[in-house]
């Protein structure tokens, strides 16, 4: 993906694999922080606002982009103190089973407790753990 997407509906729209997405993902915190410094609280919600459609089904794994994704857009919310869109609520936005980046964390008791403390609330509620500083683009 060589485009920095506006939206979370535009990266979803024309990821066709989890690793475009991802790629697109990194552009898209790209562009959140472009808003973010310009000070334009309704500028950061249009980026979140429109519901994305789901992945789970369009590649491997897709499900996981899904509830990066939703809770991405609730954390931006609340970076601004404005409500989640509601989408980010719907069943098919969770995750079944916890998510980690790097597939050992789980097995390491240790590493996992750690990862587990540093995610922020609406990844955890998504079941997607990662750490703040993951969200962090320079």
């Amino acid at each position: 993906m060589h485009f920095r997407p506006k939206s979370l509906k535009e990266l979803a729209q024309k990821a066709p694999t989890l690793e475009a997405w991802g790629l697109g993902l990194a552009e898209f915190l790209d562009e959140v922080n472009v808003v973010r410094k310009s000070g334009h609280k309704q500028l950061l919600l249009h980026l979140i606002h429109d519901e994305p459609p789901t992945l789970k089904g369009r590649f491997d794994n897709g499900e996981t982009a899904d509830a990066f994704g939703a809770a991405l857009a609730e954390y931006i919310a609340q970076s601004v103190a404005a409500s989640a869109p509601s989408w980010t609520s719907k069943r098919d936005r969770f995750l079944a089973e916890a998510w980690f980046p790097l597939p050992h964390i789980a097995s390491h008791p240790r590493l996992r407790s750690l990862i587990e403390r540093e995610t922020p609330p609406s990844f955890r509620d998504h079941n997607v753990f990662i750490d703040e500083n993951s969200l962090v683009r320079v």
